[in-house]
């Protein structure tokens, strides 16, 4: 069964940079961060607080765990994404963060955005199709990290909303013996929420040209 925890976020998202999804592979850089978590060293080598190494390059004989994140747009699920792989990493962890909206931006390519109805429950069979085809290439790369990479936590940075979704998320990862953890990071405190969307989401590559009350 998958496990669930939730986190109130209250703090404010650093601004982030406008860095196109331009790498050959999806996940090796961030379309919306650079805080030197998003690209793996190129050398293997003990992390600071790491107390030994193994073989397969995974420690605490945990197995593979996904860390997805769970809440609503603007509510701090990145940030904490970001918090939490360097912690791990800090401990010695391979730990790699996938961010579902550089998918959506690679797939669609610059300048294009989603239909209307995209982020709807409710949306369009070709809406879903579309979707489906975004996830499918991020957990690809999950995969890839996790069973042939060495990679032992993989943080699913996304809404994931619906519990239903969630279940089925988790389902798919233990036909491949992945436990899954779900963080939801909840706030409901509107002045932070604005602040968040002006600092954060008006600057990503989803709203370039857009001014900024039309954004907000």
């Amino acid at each position: 069964m998958p496990f669930v925890l939730t986190f109130c976020s209250n703090a404010h998202l650093r601004r982030t940079a406008d860095v196109a999804a331009n790498s050959p592979r999806f996940r090796r850089r961030s379309s919306t961060l650079v805080d030197a978590i998003h690209d793996l060293p190129e050398k293997e080598a003990m992390a600071p607080a790491q107390l030994y190494s193994t073989e397969s390059g995974r420690l605490f004989h945990s197995g593979r765990i996904v860390i997805a994140t769970v809440g609503l747009p603007a509510r701090g699920k990145t940030h904490l994404s970001v918090a939490v792989a360097r912690y791990l990493r800090w401990l010695g962890v391979k730990t790699h963060v996938f961010h579902l909206g550089d998918y959506r931006r690679a797939t669609l390519g610059p300048g294009k955005d989603v239909p209307p109805d995209y982020f709807f429950v409710n949306a369009s069979p070709s809406s879903v199709l579309l979707r489906n085809k975004i996830l499918k290439r991020c957990r690809e790369d999950i995969y890839r990290f996790l069973e042939h990479e060495n990679g032992q936590i993989a943080i699913y940075d996304a809404v994931n909303a619906i519990s239903a979704g969630r279940r089925l998320l988790a389902k798919e990862f233990a036909k491949r013996q992945i436990q899954t953890l779900f963080i939801e990071s909840y706030c409901d405190d509107e002045r932070i929420i604005e602040e968040n969307v002006k600092s954060v989401k008006i600057s990503s590559p989803d709203y370039i040209g857009w001014k900024e009350e039309v954004a907000v």
